[in-house]
């Protein structure tokens, strides 16, 4: 048996917390057979990573990461630390993931990582993560990306960009169409949950 040792103030100091470190976001697969979660893949790290689990074997493997260096918290645009305080969201990495898909399916992952927008069909050792949409190669600049979501067919994914709302095709065979006009440029933006939403009613998305 382990003896218990004492906990140091560089431990008590550091986050997460010792014996707080957790996974987060765990979803599964249409066909039930993985789950997907958010976990750091150092402990007492705050970097987290996206992870399959196969439900049959309890075998593990990571599906995205961001490479060393990038995601952290001194790289990100101002929209999305304001949206990061107000999630009281710590971890950097790869901090969110959406999944969709028919019942059945092996389903169509959407990963955001550092500003761009990936996805990849299932989660077999095949299936390549895609790059969908990045701000940083197209006409109007770069610019956050906020609030990425995609469809319950796994057929569109909508995110709000330059003050508007865009969707594209998940597939990549498409590029991305303008949904609402009239923000960019007077200070307001389309498709956010407003101050109010995300502080007092947990509320963070603002278009369905």
């Amino acid at each position: 048996r382990e003896e218990a040792q004492e906990l140091s103030f560089a431990q008590i100091a550091k986050l997460p917390r010792p014996g707080l470190q957790t996974i987060g976001a765990a979803t599964f697969l249409p066909d039930g057979s993985h789950v997907l979660y958010l976990k750091s893949a150092e402990y007492g790290s705050l970097s987290r990573q996206l992870f399959a689990t196969n439900v049959s074997t309890g075998e593990t493997r990571p599906l995205a990461c961001t490479p060393p260096g990038t995601g952290e918290e001194k790289e990100l645009s101002l929209e999305e630390k304001l949206r990061r305080e107000r999630a009281r969201m710590m971890n950097t990495g790869v901090t969110s993931f959406k999944v969709a898909g028919e019942t059945g399916s092996t389903g169509r992952v959407l990963v955001p990582i550092n500003g761009a927008l990936y996805v990849r069909d299932g989660i077999g050792e095949s299936a390549e993560l895609k790059r969908l949409f990045d701000p940083a190669e197209v006409p109007l600049g770069p610019g956050p990306l906020l609030d990425p979501q995609i469809s319950e067919d796994g057929s569109l994914v909508c995110f709000v960009w330059k003050d508007e709302v865009y969707c594209v095709a998940a597939d990549g065979t498409g590029k991305p169409r303008q949904l609402t006009s009239g923000a960019r440029g007077t200070g307001k933006t389309h498709g956010l949950a407003d101050f109010l939403a995300q502080e007092e009613l947990d509320r963070y998305v603002g278009f369905w």
